[in-house]
């Protein structure tokens, strides 16, 4: 069964949404500039072989562990029933009824709460403010 946000409800989950998006912009920000860490140094052991090898491991489990650190975020989320649209904008959206009918209440990290709505099949370009009947 889909779960139905309502705006109250929305609101009132943000703080720990807020925590988590956070937590995992950080963590796929950190993800990144350990790939491309890991990019560079195999470059350089193409090109002059000079490579410290110790540092392969502990990469790997940094990688790992932002890597697991994404995963519980994303099933939190789905957990939660919350759609994650955006990680570097901490963009999501929360199923809703409006007039009997799924939609979306939309939400992004830094907004102080939810303040829009848009139909399944328009995405934020769609955002529309909410008005009484999302209440």
């Amino acid at each position: 069964m889909a779960q139905f946000y309502t705006v109250a409800e929305a609101n009132a989950l943000l703080p720990e949404l807020t925590s988590l998006l956070e937590n995992m912009r950080s963590h796929g920000e950190q993800l990144a500039s350990l790939q491309g860490k890991q990019v560079g140094t195999l470059k350089k052991m193409r090109g002059n072989g000079h490579h410290d090898p110790s540092e392969d491991a502990m990469m790997g489990r940094l990688v790992q562990d932002l890597e697991e650190g994404l995963r519980k975020g994303i099933a939190q989320l789905a957990e939660w029933g919350i759609q994650l649209k955006d990680l570097a904008t901490g963009l999501v959206d929360f199923p809703a009824l409006r007039e009997e009918r799924t939609v979306f209440l939309c939400w992004q990290l830094g907004e102080p709460e939810v303040a829009f709505w848009h139909e399944t099949t328009t995405g934020i370009a769609g955002r529309q403010p909410l008005d009484n009947t999302m209440q």
